[in-house]
């Protein structure tokens, strides 16, 4: 019994792109996990600073006058 092969016209329409092998592109781990590690310091350092700031009150807020109570409007 004679071997199973694609006739010379099947192999003469398929394209030279998909007849060459290309390999993939290996992911760059150690630069994934360096950004990872970047957008996790910089989300601690903006928790960090979020906190001393409700931490501290604002010196320099200029006082506001209390509001009318609305029961008092009323009358």
């Amino acid at each position: 019994m004679a071997p199973i092969t694609l006739s010379d016209t099947a192999l003469e329409s398929a394209s030279p792109e998909a007849t060459e092998e290309r390999p993939l592109p290996k992911p760059n781990y150690a630069f994934a996990k360096r950004q990872r590690d970047l957008a996790k310091q910089q989300k601690k350092e903006e928790k960090k600073l979020k906190k001393a700031a409700a931490k501290t009150p604002p010196a320099e807020t200029p006082a506001d006058p209390p509001a009318p109570d609305a029961d008092k409007m009323d009358r």
